[in-house]
């Protein structure tokens, strides 16, 4: 009996988790698409790919270095994931993980907000 509950438990864990992960994706979803920035939406993990090409940097690591200073939110820029001999446009992909508190994620949306301003 200990095992049948135990993998029924596990089984609504995972259920949940999931629900949970899809609640807090759409929080970044919903604020990006007010913002009108675009991203790519995963099909299973916990990072949302948003592209801010149109702001006019080149350099993704001085713009994560600069959002990070100047409306305290941190992301990974995708380039660091490949090297840059295989870059096929220049896109300036960031990558945020939303396996965070929901509050977290609002406040994070609400600071982007300011992003208008870093706009060039």
């Amino acid at each position: 009996m200990g095992m049948v509950e135990a993998v029924g438990s596990e089984e609504s864990y995972y259920i949940q988790l999931r629900k949970d992960y899809s609640k807090r994706l759409d929080i970044l979803k919903k604020g990006f698409d007010e913002l009108k920035i675009p991203y790519l939406a995963p099909e299973g993990g916990y990072f949302l790919l948003v592209d801010f090409s149109g702001f006019g940097w080149k350099d993704d690591f001085e713009f994560t270095k600069y959002i990070t200073e100047h409306i305290g939110v941190s992301a990974r820029p995708l380039s660091g994931f490949y090297p840059n001999e295989t870059l096929t446009n220049e896109k300036l992909w960031l990558r945020f993980a939303f396996c965070k508190k929901e509050e977290v994620l609002k406040e994070a949306i609400k600071r982007f907000k300011k992003i208008g301003e870093l706009k060039n």
